[in-house]
Parts: C-alpha cells; structure tokens; sequence
C-alpha cells in the first residue's frame, strides 16, 4: 500500500522519479527528502518514518517514543484512520517530535475512547512535541456520551508544545477544555480549525497554565454548561 493520491506528497523536483521502499513513496513532505519507511504499527519506539496502511480500531493506545529517549517521528496516516474504542488514541513520551500528517486525498480519522483520565485523544508530557498537519480530523472521547471525565476532551497538555496546522479538532465533553485543556507547555494553533466541545469550565479551550498562541485558524462553537 502506498500514499493514497498524495495531498502532501511532493517530488524534490518535477523531474526527479521517486523511489519506492517499503510499500511508501521516498518523499517525505515534512523533512523534504526521501527517507526509509516502515509501517506503522501500535507502539513505536524508535524514531523514524511510519505509515498506516489500514484502519485500525483498537483497544490499546499507540504509544509513540519512550522515557528519556528523544527522537523524530514523521508519522503518515495515509487515508487510513485510527479509532480507540476506550481511552486515548495516543500518548507522546520522552521527549520526542511527532510530525502527524495525511499524504493522501482520503481523510483520516483519529477518534479517542472515553477516558476517566485527561486528554480524549492525545496527551502530551515531559518536552515532547506534536505536530499536527491538515487531512487529518482529531476528534474527543465517543463513548459515555462523548466526555472525558476530567480535563481536555481532545487534547490535554501538562508540558510540551503542540503546533495545529491543520486538523481539524471536534471537541466533545469534559471537566475543563471541551476540546483542548493546557496545563503546562505551548499550545500554538497557526491554522486549521478547533469546533464545539463543551465543558463546565472553558467551553472548548481551557488555559489554567502554560501558554495558547493563536496566530491563525478558527474556534468556533464550545460553551460552558450550565451549573458550572
């Protein structure tokens, strides 16, 4: 399975033939240059360039990098999808940069579980960066009706930074930040939008510590519930 009709896709130049390894395409639009792919699987350890190549529903969470190990991921959807039917989609540890996007002109779908804990779908700790880039919608906890039990019902931060370029993110329910709570590191969002999700404090984005910069995209929709 290779990249899906390519909406990132890009040759280093018009002329260049691109070589195929793994089942994916060289090229890597972030890192703008061909690269060794290999598929993505649940969890990942070692930095490198992974690919799906199916939709995956799952019980366990992807798990991308680990303790005290820095390193980069380039992670392509490929117009598949990811969907967690409990907890969170995945977690980013160690330190590590994820660089999260869709080559393909199929939108993927990233949807978090319920989770009694913080953050729907992803959750960011230590200095760990995410990327996140455009064909690719990110949204809350499904079950339970549609809430986290406690803080960020797509998002949850408590140190790192997340960059949105494109997205978007769909809010669903939770103690604070219906869509995105930051407790601690950056939230930059230079594009894309961040829709709905309600909560008894904050409405869609809850800023209780670190820092939100919004120097692009859209929110739209979120509120406070009522008797908060």
């Amino acid at each position: 399975s290779g990249c899906r009709h390519g909406r990132l896709r890009q040759s280093a130049s018009a002329q260049q033939a691109l070589v195929v390894r793994s089942g994916h395409e060289a090229y890597c639009p972030i890192c703008k240059q061909d690269v060794t792919w290999a598929e993505w699987t649940v969890n990942l350890t070692v930095g490198g360039h992974y690919y799906l190549t199916k939709d995956i529903t799952s019980g366990s969470q992807f798990t991308v990098g680990k303790d005290a190990d820095p390193a980069l991921y380039c992670l392509d959807t490929n117009g598949y999808s990811f969907k967690k039917a409990t907890g969170r989609a995945f977690n980013v540890y160690g330190g590590s940069t994820v660089n999260l996007f869709n080559t393909s002109d199929f939108e993927s779908i990233i949807l978090g579980g319920y989770t009694a804990d913080i953050g729907g779908v992803t959750n960011l700790d230590t200095t760990s960066s995410l990327n996140l880039y455009d064909g690719i919608t990110y949204i809350g906890a499904a079950a339970n009706n549609g809430m986290a039990k406690n803080n960020g019902g797509v998002i949850s931060m408590a140190a790192g930074t997340f960059n949105m370029y494109g997205g978007p993110l769909i809010g669903q329910t939770a103690k604070s930040g219906g869509a995105v709570y930051v407790n601690g590191g950056t939230f930059n969002l230079h594009d894309g939008t961040i829709q709905g999700g309600d909560a008894q404090f904050g409405g869609s984005i809850t800023v209780s510590g670190g820092t939100f910069n919004m120097t692009g995209g859209t929110v739209t929709g979120g509120q406070t519930l009522p008797g908060s």
